[in-house]
């Protein structure tokens, strides 16, 4: 594939696998009302903005700086996606996808467990739903990542 493809298949992989995994979280967030929007916690984390009560900040800062990095972090992992597949080194199939989507959401939870332990003020989150949250997010963004490449790839299927 040409860069210009693959870098377009890694904006549009990126948007709608990012979006499906902040969806599926906010599903959650709307099935157990608890606090598990990714990019309001994400947003008051890397602002500061956690409220006294322990709350997520919902300031236009906020969401722009949550949407911001939320969405770079994908269109990265979406590049390093492309990348293997390119070169061969992962399949692509819905099962491989789960599985990479599985993998990169462990990754997820260590970065997101090391950085509620170093925060200075962290939003209450309770880490034993939001954490198993972001795991099959990431299920389901590798599954869309790889199912809009696959589809980008070969458009004639």
């Amino acid at each position: 594939m040409v860069l210009s493809h693959c870098i377009l298949v890694i904006i549009v992989a990126g948007l709608l696998a990012t979006t499906a995994m902040t969806l599926f979280v906010l599903l959650v967030n709307k099935l157990t009302g608890k606090r598990l929007n990714v990019i309001r916690i994400l947003g008051t984390m890397l602002t500061s903005k956690t409220e006294a009560d322990g709350s997520t900040a919902s300031t236009p800062g906020v969401f722009v700086a949550g949407v911001t990095a939320h969405y770079a972090v994908g269109f990265l992992f979406t590049a390093l996606y492309v990348i293997a597949w390119e070169r061969g080194l992962l399949e692509y199939t819905t099962a491989d996808c789960a599985i990479i989507g599985f993998v990169t959401g462990l990754f997820g939870i260590m970065v997101w467990r090391i950085y509620f332990a170093i925060h200075r003020f962290p939003p209450a989150v309770n880490l034993n739903i939001y954490l198993p949250t972001i795991l099959f997010a990431h299920v389901v963004f590798g599954i869309v990542a790889g199912w809009t490449y696959m589809l980008m790839r070969n458009p004639g299927i």
